[in-house]
């Protein structure tokens, strides 16, 4: 278990950071967070080389390697992730297939640190709050279960979800290339559950389940932290308040 703690305690300590550099409590509440992705990944256009957007806040998302070709694989794969995040609260949840890789995922993810998301086309729109639609690439982490008999187990899988440039992505889009998502799942060590597709490292531009679009990321955080001088429009408690 000492590998899974280390691993969690890690990401603890980055949610930790970002929370703190963020203005806490108003950035969580006000921030909204939503990637899907829903079609057929090509995985001969998967791109070794780990750092989707070069310099965000997402880089490094998924390590960079040689990609993994499982048993049966037939050069596509199969993918549905819904993924969002409301003022504090996750839902994620999907289904991922690649030969013997195949797998459901659901839980909360590890990832909260979004709060750095914010693009220059945020000065251009409502004062309070902007979205960005597209053009982005979002780290989504959960929980796996095995769908192959064969090779039943459990572990953590990582998803990055890169959305296309659209009419709401801003002047200055982090991500300008396709529809894309990368696809790791890491080994957390001896001693942890069974994880049957361990340094599994895939992915590709996706292509919708109808045709259009395979993925979707949109963003709505705040352009500013409230700050103010206390002046309260009730009466200040006294210097030494006394229980009731």
């Amino acid at each position: 278990m000492k590998k899974q703690t280390k691993l969690f305690a890690l990401i603890g300590a980055v949610v930790a950071s970002a929370v703190a550099l963020s203005g806490c409590a108003y950035v969580q509440l006000a921030l909204k967070v939503s990637a899907k992705a829903d079609g057929t990944i090509k995985l001969s256009t998967y791109r070794d080389g780990g750092l989707y957007v070069d310099g965000g806040p997402f880089s490094g998302a998924i390590p960079a390697g040689n990609q993994i070709t499982p048993g049966g694989s037939t050069g596509t794969a199969k993918i549905k992730l819904d993924a969002s995040y409301d003022g504090g609260n996750w839902n994620v949840n999907g289904t991922y297939s690649d030969g013997a890789v195949r797998f459901a995922f659901k839980g909360y993810n590890l990832i909260g640190a979004y709060s750095d998301v914010r693009t220059k086309a945020d000065a251009q729109v409502n004062p309070y709050t902007s979205t960005q639609k597209g053009g982005l690439c979002v780290p989504v982490i959960s929980n796996y279960i095995s769908t192959n008999s064969a090779l039943p187990g459990t572990g953590v899988v990582e998803f990055e979800v890169c959305d296309a440039p659209g009419s709401g992505s801003g002047s200055s889009p982090q991500w300008t290339d396709p529809d894309y998502v990368g696809v790791f799942v890491p080994d957390l060590g001896s001693g942890m559950d069974a994880n049957p597709f361990a340094n599994y490292l895939s992915g590709g531009t996706v292509t919708g389940s109808r045709g259009g679009s395979g993925t979707t990321v949109s963003v709505t955080s705040p352009n500013n932290v409230p700050s103010f001088d206390p002046t309260p429009t009730w009466p200040a408690p006294g210097s030494s308040p006394t229980n009731p």
